[in-house]
């Protein structure tokens, strides 16, 4: 099951940004349990995929335009 949501957080990851709320949000809709959530989100914080301060950035230079 690690594996599975380590897998799906990447995927949501391809889509666009997320903050780490939000993807632990989806996958805990997706039917993973709290603690598999917790290990993907960090798997994907590991590999900078996730950056709450990178995405706020890019959320208000997006919006700013």
């Amino acid at each position: 099951m690690i594996v599975k949501a380590r897998k799906k957080a990447l995927t949501l990851l391809t889509d666009r940004d997320r903050t780490r709320s939000e993807l632990a949000d989806r996958l805990k809709r997706a039917g993973f349990s709290e603690e598999i959530v917790s290990d993907a989100v960090a798997y994907a914080e590991s590999y900078g995929y996730i950056n709450d301060e990178r995405y706020a950035s890019h959320y208000i230079e997006t919006m700013s335009r």
